[in-house]
């Protein structure tokens, strides 16, 4: 216990310390005087190299109770700026350094490095544009998120990243650089997560102003997202207390205070609008859809918009022309996200929503290039809320100015038992044997999802109860197509007792024969197996489950002979390479 510095750090602030317990450290007495919080005080409120050309240099303190809760480590934490953490074990004490490493990355006053705050920055490029998720983790649960985008300059061969003023936008390190203004910003922003981008614009814009839909009409139709459509009868609840408990407010007025807030007004008195609307990405990337010459667009200025899910529980749809929200979707089922969101409590768990990259599936009938939903054209979109939840929803964005409510399946829908957490982003393609008048029907392919019993590292993967299997859906309805799982056999399941491991990767499809059908589907697990799964002929397997087949193709977790450096848990979907043989 180091108590020599007491009297000059009293001397150094001004300030008188207080006495603290230290019982079961050595012989030291119950109580001593500590001047600690008033030294990591001192050294946050204080630029520490006494350069005001520079900026404020200030320190930030955390610190970790490990197997103990001392008050001293606590107001030391508090007073220095940072959070205090306390752990029992070897993984809790990981995940303390984690926590505290991310939260000093994620301070943009003290580190200006652009890689930190935006950290998983993800690329989606169309045209020559380049889109940019970014996140900030921060000590609370309301991680603030943007979408930034920047263009690509060819000169003599030479591609460079460019800003809106044509001013390359990168600095030496690679990242956006702090003198960059991006597209849709009115000002210098680079970097920065909560500033510029289409971030700004919202928080900008009066909240009023938004179109926001949420999926508690008759089926699930798309309905304003205000008060008057949060009913029992939506829910699916028997009673106002049990539809607030969702909510994870205790009266009527508290829920229209919290609806306002997701709207962007920090109550519903309406009186002030929140500082940042937009929540993280952590891992949805954004999806550009390309709506061609549509109305007074052409071909060369196309109508294109961008779709992204956040962990405040929204997918938003964005305008590439002006970076302004189209209309946001607020899933039912996330109802307890908005709660947690604005609580903003230190040093919790992070919150998730739509915490899954979008996909789609477009059906141009004329192929002019041009989605035109009033000549039949379709564009689907497709999400799954991974951390969020077992939920896969689809959306008609056909009309990209009026989204409707296609279908959502969980763990609840038949068929679908087995579905976990839905990590999975869903492959579209076609089978054999799924077509209508001959042609074949779009469906997708995704994964049974995660099972959280996987988040502890403590054991090796031990077998799960859920997330067992491969899906195959019809994208238009939702309908169960077919499924391998170990579930029994019936006329849309093979049984697969050997497969004990959650599917939370995506899935890699093949088509063997050129035929623009997809015959064999690989899977990888939690448990260090890879599957393949067989579609051999042009119809649909019967109740008897004897055409289509599946099988482990590897087993490729050791941990049995040399356990945690073995225990492989494969979260990516396998890549596959084909090779041709020639003879002559």
């Amino acid at each position: 216990l180091d108590l020599d510095a007491n009297a000059r750090i009293k001397t150094l602030t001004g300030k008188t310390c207080k006495k603290y317990k230290a019982a079961g450290i050595g012989s030291y007495p119950d109580e001593d005087e500590n001047c600690l919080p008033e030294l990591t005080e001192y050294m946050y409120n204080h630029d520490l190299d006494g350069d005001a050309d520079n900026g404020e240099q200030k320190a930030i303190t955390y610190t970790i109770g490990f197997h103990s809760d001392q008050k001293l480590l606590s107001d030391a934490a508090t007073k220095g700026g940072g959070v205090y953490y306390t752990t029992n074990s070897a993984e809790g004490l990981a995940d303390a350094f984690q926590g505290a490493v991310t939260g000093i990355l994620s301070t943009s006053s003290t580190f200006t490095a652009p890689s930190v705050a935006v950290d998983t920055f993800t690329r989606t490029e169309s045209r020559n544009e380049v889109f940019f998720a970014m996140f900030e983790p921060r000590a609370g649960t309301d991680w603030p998120g943007n979408i930034k985008k920047l263009r690509i300059d060819i000169d003599d061969g030479v591609a460079t990243l460019v800003d809106a003023d044509g001013l390359a936008a990168l600095d030496d390190s690679g990242n956006i650089a702090d003198t960059a203004r991006t597209y849709w910003s009115s000002g210098d922003d680079g970097s920065t997560v909560d500033k510029g981008g289409v971030g700004q614009l919202l928080a900008e814009r009066d909240p009023d102003s938004r179109v926001i839909k949420t999926n508690t009409g008759t089926g699930g139709a798309l309905q304003d997202f205000v008060p008057e459509s949060i009913t029992e009868t939506a829910f699916g609840v028997a009673s106002e207390t049990e539809l607030l408990d969702l909510f994870g407010v205790d009266t009527r007025s508290e829920l229209d205070n919290l609806l306002a807030w997701a709207r962007g007004w920090t109550d519903s008195s309406k009186s002030e609008t929140r500082g940042w609307i937009l929540g993280d990405m952590l891992h949805s990337r954004p999806l550009v859809l390309n709506y061609g010459a549509r109305g007074s667009h052409t071909a060369t200025n196309p109508d294109i918009r961008i779709v992204v899910g956040t962990n405040a529980g929204f997918l938003h749809m964005f305008d590439n022309a002006d970076g302004g929200e189209d209309w946001a979707f607020f899933p039912k089922e996330l109802a307890a996200v908005l709660d947690q969101r604005r609580d903003n409590a230190t040093g919790r768990d992070p919150v998730y929503g739509v915490d899954a990259s979008p996909v789609l599936y477009s059906k141009d009938i004329n192929r002019d290039g041009t989605i035109d939903s009033t000549a039949g054209d379709k564009l689907y979109v497709y999400f799954g809320l991974r951390r969020g939840g077992t939920s896969y929803y689809a959306l008609d964005v056909s009309n990209p100015d009026s989204p409707a409510f296609l279908w959502k399946i969980d763990g609840n829908t038949a068929g679908f038992g087995e579905l976990g957490q839905s990590w999975s982003v869903p492959v579209l393609t076609r089978v054999p044997g799924y077509a209508s008048d001959g042609v074949p029907k779009p469906v997708l392919v995704f994964g049974a999802g995660y099972d959280t019993a996987k988040d502890s590292k403590a054991s090796v993967a031990t077998a799960d109860t859920e997330g067992r299997g491969v899906y195959i859906v019809d994208a238009v309805t939702g309908a169960l197509v077919w499924g391998v799982t170990p579930a029994d056999n019936a006329l849309k399941n093979l049984q697969l007792t050997g497969m004990q491991h959650s599917v939370a990767a995506g899935v890699s499809v093949v088509d063997s024969n050129g035929d623009e059908l997809t015959d064999r589907i690989y899977a990888a697990d939690t448990g260090g197996n890879i599957w393949r799964v067989d579609l051999p002929g042009n119809t649909l397997p019967t109740s008897a489950q004897t055409t289509w087949r599946a099988l482990k193709f590897a087993a490729l977790n050791t941990s049995a002979a040399d356990g945690h450096a073995g225990d492989r848990r494969f979260f990516y979907a396998p890549d596959v390479v084909r090779t041709v043989s020639r003879h002559y």
